[in-house]
């Protein structure tokens, strides 16, 4: 009764097991993020990542992640390239 009883101690919860699952995938898209900036350019890279960042962290209508992450890419490549003045990876489509 004792082993059964640390065995359901040790077994994960379902919230527990889901937040492992989010820690690793953000890990892997920080992993990825600067992998495939050279090859997508800053912009795409970056739309691509809060996209999928948003989909793991908090699960929203695909439309409205999306906007989300559209817009946020446009504003910080208008903030460094503008505002600062600073040179960014360039994709094949050239932003």
């Amino acid at each position: 009764a004792l082993a059964g009883a640390a065995l359901v101690q040790r077994a994960p919860r379902l919230d527990e097991a889901i937040a492992r699952r989010r820690v690793a995938l953000v890990g892997a898209l920080l992993v990825l993020y600067p992998l495939l900036l050279p090859r997508l350019g800053f912009g795409v890279t970056t739309a691509l990542a809060l996209f999928a960042l948003g989909r793991v962290i908090a699960p929203l209508a695909l439309a409205r992640l999306a906007i989300f992450a559209l817009v946020s890419a446009v504003i910080a490549v208008a903030l460094f390239r503008r505002l600062l003045a600073v040179p960014l990876p360039a994709g094949p489509w050239g932003f």
